[in-house]
């Protein structure tokens, strides 16, 4: 019933609109609601996902208040024995933060997880830098990419973004991710990192080698595949 609870919102809040298509995955949607947004700053929601309340205003304050291209909260997420924090860095909140500094904390923190969606970003900054219409894996492949061009970050370690609230046994994401192959998985992986060392800001291109190597590593130690050790020998020789 999810066409009829949106149109329901939008009859309700005049702020609220409603787009249809025919489903073409996250990428091809979360560009047509970028195309389509008229607002200040920009953020996303995963359909597992949920929001405190105010996540949004204070993100959006914080921007504001530190012209900020970007800003960023901590995530959580709720497992059999409680809440568990799952993404969290050690910096000063509520100021701006140049982005090489945010790259630094984030590769001694856990570059497992890249996100798209604990973000709030400055809209005409990424309207002339849409997502990569990948049928999955598109979330870390832009994060890097959109994060190389921004100036400054803020963030808000206020736990305000739930992820994966996981209310059925068999997630399709988890059908999905059971019957690809190692070769499936890592040709994913591959599209990924090379698309944000081909289009990321060439002014930050060591950083975004720096990612592309943990994240690998990661995968490689994760998998057991040797074409990640081959194609991270690639990136240092092309890139």
């Amino acid at each position: 019933h999810t066409p009829s609870i949106l149109d329901w919102y939008a009859e309700k809040y005049s702020n609220v609109r409603v787009i249809y298509q025919k489903n073409a995955g996250p990428a091809v949607a979360r560009n047509r609601g970028i195309k389509a947004a008229e607002g200040e700053y920009i953020g996303f929601l995963d359909s597992d996902d949920m929001i405190c309340t105010d996540m949004i205003s204070r993100l959006y304050d914080s921007a504001k208040a530190n012209n900020c291209d970007i800003a960023i909260t901590s995530v959580y997420k709720i497992e059999d024995d409680g809440y568990k924090v799952i993404m969290a860095y050690q910096l000063e909140e509520n100021v701006a933060i140049a982005v090489e500094d945010f790259f630094q904390v984030y590769f001694h923190t856990d570059i497992s997880m890249v996100a798209v969606w604990n973000k709030l970003y400055r809209t005409v900054f990424i309207k002339e830098r849409l997502l990569p219409e990948l049928t999955l894996g598109e979330d870390g492949a832009w994060t890097p990419y959109i994060l190389s061009y921004a100036e400054n970050i803020c963030y808000l370690n206020d736990l305000s973004y739930e992820y994966d609230r996981v209310v059925c046994k068999n997630p399709l994401m988890h059908k999905w991710g059971g019957n690809q192959t190692k070769e499936e998985r890592f040709l994913i992986h591959k599209e990924m990192v090379t698309f944000y060392l081909k289009h990321g800001n060439p002014k930050r291109i060591n950083f975004l080698k720096v990612m592309a190597k943990w994240s690998l590593i990661g995968w490689q130690n994760t998998y057991a595949y040797d074409e990640y050790e081959k194609l991270r020998e690639q990136i240092e020789e092309t890139f």
